[in-house]
């Protein structure tokens, strides 16, 4: 298990986690964007020690029963 952590101070040069940082701070923020800046972020800690993230394949669609 890798145990990513984000340092406002360390990481605030890196784009995803600058758009992190500053959602997090963001009284007003909406949970919204969450998922995707938190992939973002994840996805930049990630490259910045090596390791790539392999798309997850989509679900397939379950089967129609016929009517």
């Amino acid at each position: 298990m890798m145990l990513l952590e984000l340092c406002p101070a360390c990481d605030a040069h890196r784009p995803a986690a600058r758009a992190l940082i500053h959602w997090h701070r963001d009284t007003d923020r909406a949970p919204e964007p969450l998922p995707q800046i938190f992939e973002d972020w994840e996805t930049e800690a990630l490259y910045a020690r090596g390791w790539v993230r392999i798309p997850q394949p989509e679900k397939p669609r379950p089967a129609r029963r016929p009517t």
